[in-house]
């Protein structure tokens, strides 16, 4: 409790000297909450939600906070309702209430910021203190390598973990990291600023090797893949080329080892994570069916799960830890997500995180970005586009860092439509041979 009571008052008193940096440094707390908790342990499972509260707190009582879009507010509360009805019609209605509240949390995180972020500078900020979070996550991912001291360790395999728990879920978070320093790299002007975007780009690529993380290193290549396919160039070329060194320079033989068992379908050391993946896809697609419209209520995927393949007259209880943990989330949170909600959830699920994408793509055109360069608002696109694939094969809709990047959409979207609100109207009236300008309502 003493840590919570610590953190509420720590960023109340940086809220009232600075709201915007304390917005900042809150999102560098939760990308890097995992590095505390390895050091301070449990009890400070709930430091970023106290952090927030304080920031919350100090924002609304200064007026700091715009408000949000009407769609945007409708879009929240019509997922929530969703989760809700399914929850009723749920197997366990207590399990789902704890499994909505998880998930609420991220919607309201997106709410916050997108009412607190007011310009294209307050925006740029929040991605440094996002790529710094990152970078400070490789480092801690470096120093379990240096000391040993692995998140997984065994006489098979080492994979460190810095900012989650999980190595995959810390790798996901690397990968969004790339195209955000690419951004950066080329807006630098200065050789100092560039060099440490370098720098940078190494610390999450040595992070993502340490992490052993398959999907990782598929995320990885994607974006790679997107960034020059939306613009071609020599510059960009270069940039992979470089990236792709520094990782065969890097990776030892164990890592190219574990990455071969994608091509050859054949696990390491009698390891079985494939091959169950493939059964939850395939069993999690036939719960689907069975319940399309409203699903099994909000984090009963498990129980529903166990429910079709335990043999008749077995019961929860005689299943092992290893494979409780395994098979009681579905390793895609698409998946997962609809399976729980129904197809109506998981259409408004899938709707927010595209218009948080196509709010980013659209802040560049409004920029003019789109056509002379590689703009912050398609760095970002990229970003939340490289951990919804990620998505793909591990549960993280209730990941915090997902939900950051998604508000950052919605604030990139207001500050958008703020600016072309205040650009002038030029008209010619009949009267006049001067164009009188106008300001947009």
């Amino acid at each position: 409790m003493i840590l919570n009571v610590i953190t509420f008052g720590v960023f109340f008193a940086i809220s009232m000297i600075s709201g915007l940096h304390a917005l900042g440094f809150w999102i560098f707390f939760m990308i890097t909450h995992g590095i505390f908790y390895q050091f301070l342990g449990k009890g400070s499972e709930h430091l970023p939600l106290f952090a927030g509260l304080a920031v919350l707190i100090v924002m609304l009582i200064r007026r700091k906070w715009a408000g949000v879009s009407l769609r945007l507010l409708v879009l929240v509360i019509a997922l929530i309702s969703c989760m809700a009805i399914s929850s009723f019609f749920g197997i366990d209605q207590d399990v789902s209430l704890i499994t909505i509240i998880a998930y609420a949390k991220g919607y309201f995180l997106v709410l916050i910021l997108a009412g607190a972020i007011r310009s294209d500078s307050e925006l740029k900020i929040m991605t440094l203190y996002c790529v710094a979070g990152l970078v400070a996550g490789g480092i801690a991912c470096i120093y379990q390598y240096l000391t040993g001291s692995f998140v997984i360790s065994t006489i098979y395999e080492k994979r460190a973990a810095s900012l989650r728990a999980d190595p995959n879920d810390t790798a996901m978070l690397f990968v969004a990291g790339f195209p955000v320093i690419y951004y950066w790299f080329s807006a630098m002007r200065s050789i100092i600023g560039k060099v440490a975007c370098v720098i940078g780009v190494g610390l999450l690529l040595a992070g993502v090797i340490l992490t052993g993380s398959r999907g990782g290193f598929v995320a990885l290549l994607l974006i790679m893949v997107m960034v020059f396919l939306y613009r071609p160039s020599v510059r960009i070329f270069l940039v992979s080329v470089f990236v792709a060194a520094i990782l065969v320079v890097l990776a030892p033989s164990s890592y190219w080892a574990r990455m071969s068992t994608m091509v050859n379908w054949k696990e390491q050391h009698q390891s079985h994570s494939l091959r169950n993946r493939a059964t939850l896809q395939q069993v999690g697609a036939g719960i689907f069916f069975q319940y399309p419209l409203l699903g099994v209520g909000p984090g009963n995927f498990g129980r529903a799960f166990f429910a079709e393949t335990l043999p008749v007259g077995k019961t929860l209880s005689t299943r092992s830890t290893d494979v409780e943990k395994t098979f009681t989330v579905a390793h895609n949170m698409f998946l997962e997500f609809f399976v729980e909600n129904g197809v109506l959830g998981g259409v408004l699920f899938l709707l927010i995180f595209f218009l948080s994408i196509r709010n980013f793509l659209r802040y560049d055109r409004r920029q003019g970005n789109d056509k002379r360069g590689f703009g912050l608002g398609t760095s970002l696109a990229l970003a939340l586009g490289g951990m919804l694939f990620a998505g793909l094969f591990l549960s993280q809709g209730k990941n915090s860092v997902l939900w950051t990047m998604v508000g950052l959409g919605f604030s990139a979207g207001a500050v958008s439509n703020r600016k072309t609100a205040e650009e002038p109207v030029v008209i010619a009236p009949e009267t006049a041979d001067a164009p009188v300008s106008f300001t947009k309502a």
